[in-house]
């Protein structure tokens, strides 16, 4: 099971003057077995919060774990994610990013 509770991720940059919230308060559970599609707008948070379940980033507040475990900085949840990653044939770009998350964290 994806359990996500209270996720925010707020992106702040230099050369912005106010803070983008990219995810505020979300909440969702998604159980084994199950498909979802994340369908918004451009800019909604659709591959901010695809990123923060893979480990990518680091939410600013909430949790995120796969199967009871913490995603961020623990490689046993990121293998998880890896082998959905391969099973579904994900673009090569996240593959990068997971692939350079993942090697960070030996």
């Amino acid at each position: 099971m994806i359990c996500a509770e209270h996720v925010t991720l707020t992106f702040r940059t230099a050369d912005m003057q106010k803070p983008f919230v990219a995810l505020n308060d979300l909440s969702c559970k998604i159980p084994s077995g199950c498909i979802y599609g994340l369908v918004a707008s451009n800019g909604a948070g659709k591959s901010t919060f695809l990123r923060l379940i893979s480990g990518v980033y680091r939410p600013d507040s909430g949790s995120i774990t796969i199967d009871g475990l913490p995603v961020y900085e623990n490689p046993e949840a990121k293998e998880i994610v890896l082998k959905w990653y391969k099973k579904l044939n994900f673009p090569k770009l996240y593959d990068k990013e997971f692939y350079t998350a993942l090697d960070s964290m030996k």
